[in-house]
């Protein structure tokens, strides 16, 4: 598996390329939908990590509410 470390360094990029190219403005509703298991290279819905999913929400997180963005997310059940 992926570091956690290098999964927060990789979504903290990720975040900020995105809100640079959609030109997003404050106010925007920004949606998040996401596996874990395919975070970590497996198959969706196979290998869930809570830690994982720790850091990525808080790099979202701290990248859309420093451009103003509202935050939505599409939850599923862990195994």
């Amino acid at each position: 598996m992926t570091s956690v470390e290098t999964i927060r360094q990789s979504t903290r990029n990720a975040m900020a390329e995105l809100l640079d190219l959609a030109k997003v403005r404050e106010g925007q509703l920004f949606v998040v939908g996401c596996s874990t298991s395919e975070i970590v290279g497996k198959k969706i819905g196979t290998d869930s990590h809570l830690d994982v999913a720790q850091v990525v929400f808080d790099e979202i997180y701290n990248a859309v509410k420093a451009k103003g963005l509202n935050l939505d997310r599409k939850s599923t059940r862990l195994n």
